[in-house]
């Protein structure tokens, strides 16, 4: 160990001109390298992630766009009027929120329980 320090600290011009060297190609050599975002094509064919994947495509006709939108501070009747409006727009298919998986009656129960009021409200 004591040689390979010595040698470095011998030799640290020329390691600091070749990591340079190295670190320049690797800079130019960047523009050619792509990136696979498509993950499905990472999976074989016959596996159930790579079917399930295939089936959504065509009951779906292809990816599915979404958005999520959050407003602070508003009441659940706010809330709900957002959700009409939001609904009301050109290209806009479905709105999901909170009354699509619990009643009012179940939030108004996670509003009175204090540890779970505190972690969600």
């Amino acid at each position: 160990m004591e040689k390979f320090y010595e040698l470095v600290i011998r030799h640290r011009k020329i390691i600091f001109a070749v990591f340079i060297g190295i670190a320049v190609i690797c800079a130019m050599a960047q523009k050619f390298v792509s990136v696979n975002y498509d993950m499905i094509s990472y999976l074989p064919e016959d596996s159930p992630s790579t079917v399930a994947l295939d089936v959504m495509e065509d009951e779906f006709d292809g990816g599915i766009p979404n958005a999520r939108v959050l407003i602070y501070n508003v009441t659940v009747p706010e809330a709900l009027s957002y959700k009409e409006k939001l609904g009301e727009i050109d290209g806009v298919t479905d709105v999901t929120w909170l009354d699509d998986a619990v009643t009012e009656k179940q939030v108004q129960i996670l509003k009175k329980k204090s540890s779970i009021r505190n972690s969600f409200f």
